[in-house]
């Protein structure tokens, strides 16, 4: 029963983040669908996901699994929550690319630390880094000038 009052309240939350889409600013010569597309795009996923979920909770009932909300919230998913959260917190202050080259690096060398019991070797370390920087960069590229959607510039506003 806990995992429908939790797919339920996802899926008002979506169909929330659906309709505010269609508030986004865009161009009236802007015939790409304007800065809410790729949102809509991501609910409509989500939405999808959520009733294949529904489908497999009620027809197969060998799929239920033992759901407990509040074990979201321990150990290392705790972890994902609270840094997610402090990233979403730092994007407006320090913009899009320190904030993420900040997250991705952070996360991903927790995650392999976690896995892996020992920290990642020196060259593994400066592939990870030079890797996220160059996806950053480019998605921020890729962001502003092909869709048209300017990402929190923050510290590098110069």
């Amino acid at each position: 029963m806990g995992e429908l009052v939790f797919l339920a309240v996802v899926s008002a939350i979506a169909v929330g983040m659906f309709f505010m889409t269609f508030q986004f600013p865009s161009s009236i010569l802007d015939q790409s669908g304007g800065a809410g597309l790729f949102p809509r795009i991501i609910v409509v996923m989500l939405l999808a996901c959520i009733l294949m979920r529904l489908y497999q909770y009620f027809r197969k009932p060998d799929t239920r699994k033992h759901f407990v909300f509040l074990e979201m919230f321990q150990g290392l998913r705790l972890v994902y929550i609270l840094m997610t959260g402090v990233y979403i917190a730092a994007m407006a202050p320090l913009g899009y690319i320190i904030s993420t080259v900040a997250y991705m690096t952070a996360l991903i060398n927790f995650f392999y630390y976690a896995q892996m019991d020992r920290r990642p070797s020196a060259k593994t370390e400066a592939v990870i880094a030079v890797g996220v920087t160059a996806g950053t960069i480019g998605i921020y590229w890729f962001f502003g000038s092909v869709l048209h959607v300017m990402l929190p510039a923050g510290l590098l506003k110069g």
